[in-house]
């Protein structure tokens, strides 16, 4: 990849919850695990310019795969968090484990 080619970036902010303070989730970018995030942390993540899907993981439950496209030099702010609150996140791992996670647009800047 040329540096032209890596100069756009996926910034991620995982929202601090109490259901899973003490873990990590595990941050994917295009089917490819790019690391981990905790909660309260923001984490960069370089990517090509163009389209990309977004995912976090935890354990056996996970996001939606969220679509996003980054220009040359443009950095898109996501954010992560459990759908779900303390209560009622016993309910929704076993319900829905595939949508327990969410990330949504949190903003973009331009380089």
């Amino acid at each position: 990849m040329s540096r032209v080619e890596s100069a756009a970036e996926i910034r991620l902010f995982r929202v601090y919850e109490a259901n899973s303070v003490m873990r990590a989730y595990r941050v994917y970018v295009d089917g490819a695990r790019a690391g981990s995030i905790r909660a309260g942390e923001e984490r960069s993540f370089p990517v090509a310019t163009g389209d990309h899907e977004v995912q976090v993981r935890i354990d056996w439950t996970r996001s939606a795969p969220f679509l996003v496209s980054v220009a040359p030099g443009e950095v898109v702010r996501l954010r992560c968090a459990a759908k779900a609150d303390y209560v009622n996140s016993l309910r929704r791992i076993i319900t829905a484990p595939h949508d327990f996670l969410e990330v949504t647009f949190n903003g973009q800047d331009d380089a």
